[in-house]
């Protein structure tokens, strides 16, 4: 808004107005009111020139380094052939987590103890074998042996979340996990909601770069769009 003489001008996406108030006029003040330029201030993805892609080492960032767990040879299973999950488990191994309803859980006793496929289940793309991982929003968590594949298991019939495939492999995996967790932080700060909405795109966006394929599983936008 500006006055300027007898005129007030007011600009938005509309475009701009001018108009000539009543002498009683003191000025427009409305409250709880968004601006008539819309969400000028919403911000943008944005990452520092400097800054090194999507990676492992974000998870230790955001859980931080004590919650990891290294796995000995000796504590994998023999069904365990694929060779990228072998490596990430041994090291930076998996954090004991627990947040936003996502369970990762290496120091339990049934920490990759052979999960049977449940028949009501929709059938994977492979025949496995599967191993337990933790719990994910109501269903199991599960590592593929064979594929290395990440899949997220529903523990009932009427389970609201589409997609078993939630990543191509562990590595992935626990970079998406990242990201999540960082949006979903962040999100608790937002205030607005263009920001919010624009947010969800941009934790969207940086996991679908991630991994194509495993970000088009509900189980990443759900609590986004849900809560």
């Amino acid at each position: 808004m500006l006055r300027i003489g007898d005129l007030l001008f007011l600009g938005g996406s509309g475009g701009l107005f001018a108009l000539h108030p009543a002498d009683a006029f003191d000025g427009a003040k409305p409250p709880q009111r968004a601006p008539l330029s819309g969400a000028y201030a919403a911000p943008g993805p944005t990452t520092p020139v400097d800054a090194s892609p999507p990676g492992l080492a974000d998870l230790r960032t955001v859980v931080g380094a004590d919650a990891f767990r290294t796995l000995a040879p000796e504590r994998l299973p023999a069904g365990l052939h694929d060779d990228g999950t072998r490596r990430v488990l041994a090291e930076p191994g998996l954090p004991e987590l627990n947040e936003s309803g996502l369970r990762i859980a290496p120091d339990w006793d049934g920490f990759l103890s052979a999960f049977e496929w449940p028949e009501e289940a929709d059938e994977p793309e492979s025949e496995g074998p599967f191993f337990r991982l933790g719990l994910w929003m109501g269903g199991t968590l599960v590592l593929d042996g064979t594929t290395g594949h990440v899949l997220r298991v529903p523990r009932e019939a009427d389970d609201p979340v589409d997609g078993l495939l939630v990543a191509s492999g562990l590595e992935s995996f626990l970079t998406m996990v990242a990201q999540w967790l960082t949006g979903l932080r962040i999100r608790e700060t937002v205030e607005g909601r263009d920001e919010e909405y624009l947010l969800r795109q941009h934790i969207s966006g940086a996991l679908w770069l991630i991994d194509e394929t495993g970000a088009e599983s509900e189980a990443w936008s759900y609590l986004l769009d849900n809560e």
